[in-house]
């Protein structure tokens, strides 16, 4: 999608919850001197709400257009950055084709059963508390529904069996060939 371009500036780290979004995009920023930005956590701070809060409140189409705003708001930005938007972000429809002049997107693959033991049972993760109470279930269900969309990502990382530290390193290499 994004490779190749004279404007393709920031990365994009996709992935189901729990595949390592935040973790390796604060250790990728550090590593690229760039800025990594949590989608999430920017949204709760300009609507003064938790996410939670805003999909009991407003839905979760709301979120997700608030979501996807933020997401291009972000990428028009000059300064390269790394962006963490969550795990529904890239299954939207015309998500990745948004930002494909602008940026490289990454999917950081994890097998449900792995991203179901990262995760923890936390409130902060609304698509988590589905009214299933397997999150195995939960995360299967979402991988089959996004898997497509993710896979259309410009590059693709495994992170079963590696630690955050690692995954950040490969991102981090291929982030300098790619982007230069």
């Amino acid at each position: 999608m994004g490779i190749g371009g004279a404007d393709i500036r920031h990365l994009i780290l996709v992935g189901l919850p729990g595949s390592g979004k935040t973790t390796v995009g604060i250790l990728l920023g550090e590593k690229l001197d760039r800025p990594c930005w949590d989608v999430d956590r920017l949204i709760e701070e300009k609507i003064g709400r938790t996410i939670v809060e805003i999909w009991k409140l407003e839905g979760e189409s709301s979120f997700r257009e608030k979501e996807m705003a933020s997401v291009l708001e972000l990428v028009a930005a000059e300064e390269p950055s790394v962006i963490s938007p969550g795990g529904g972000w890239a299954a939207q429809d015309g998500a990745l084709e948004s930002v494909a002049e602008k940026a490289v997107t990454v999917y950081l693959q994890t097998s449900p059963s792995v991203a179901a033991a990262r995760t923890d049972a936390s409130e902060h993760r609304p698509i988590l508390h589905s009214g299933e109470k397997n999150r195995n279930a939960v995360l299967e269900s979402l991988f089959e529904a996004r898997k497509r969309r993710y896979e259309q990502c410009d590059v693709t990382v495994k992170t079963d069996e590696r630690t955050p530290e690692d995954v950040s390193i490969e991102v981090a290499r291929l982030a300098r060939t790619l982007l230069g």
